[in-house]
């Protein structure tokens, strides 16, 4: 079915092709930044949706060989409101193996705002060694760095009231869709036109 669905995103939506291929720069400077945002949204389904339907085949093989292979992409991309959520759901498989290698041998959640520097910077280096990676990584952490903040400044008792306000929910939501423009853009620097976007 993932398949399938595959088949028919990769013949309707062009994004990835627009974002990737220098040629199609003539296009990028006529679009405005709602566009913009749009092909950087689109370009990450087709990046979630290609890795998605890669793994579960290997996971399929896996399992008929009665191999318990993870679910890499247990979440879809909709499905996250933060970028730590996004992140720990984002090939599980690869993240598990950086929180036990790399980010509790840093100190773990103790050193956390350092931490994901060094995790990502890895990352960017892991996927090739490549100027718009590494701009990636480090706006990802630009990113994460107020999250994290936030989260857990209202972690706290004296602030659990909140989650029962309705407009709370309405500030997170809020909050929520503005990590995702950040992704879409961040994205399109790494893995689309580069930092291009930025000019």
């Amino acid at each position: 079915m993932n398949f399938i669905g595959f088949e028919i995103w990769i013949h309707l939506s062009h994004s990835f092709a627009l974002s990737t291929i220098p040629e199609n720069e003539r296009f990028w400077e006529n679009f405005s930044s709602s566009e913009l945002l749009l092909l950087g949204f689109t370009t990450l389904i087709f990046i979630w949706f290609k890795f998605n339907t890669l793994w579960k085949i290997a996971r399929c093989w896996a399992l008929w060989d009665d191999v318990e292979a993870p679910e890499n992409m247990n979440r879809c991309i909709f499905n996250n409101y933060n970028f730590e959520g996004f992140w720990r759901s984002w090939h599980r498989g690869f993240n598990q193996w950086l929180i036990r290698y790399i980010f509790i041998p840093l100190g773990g959640s103790k050193n956390k705002l350092w931490n994901i520097w060094f995790v990502f910077t890895f990352v960017a280096i892991w996927h090739d060694i490549n100027l718009n990676l590494i701009l990636w990584a480090w706006g990802i952490c630009l990113c994460m760095m107020p999250e994290v903040f936030v989260k857990n400044y209202f972690k706290k008792e004296k602030y659990k009231y909140l989650w029962k306000k309705i407009w709370w929910k309405y500030i997170c939501c809020c909050l929520a869709a503005l990590w995702i423009y950040f992704m879409c853009i961040t994205n399109l620097i790494g893995f689309g036109m580069g930092y291009k976007i930025l000019e």
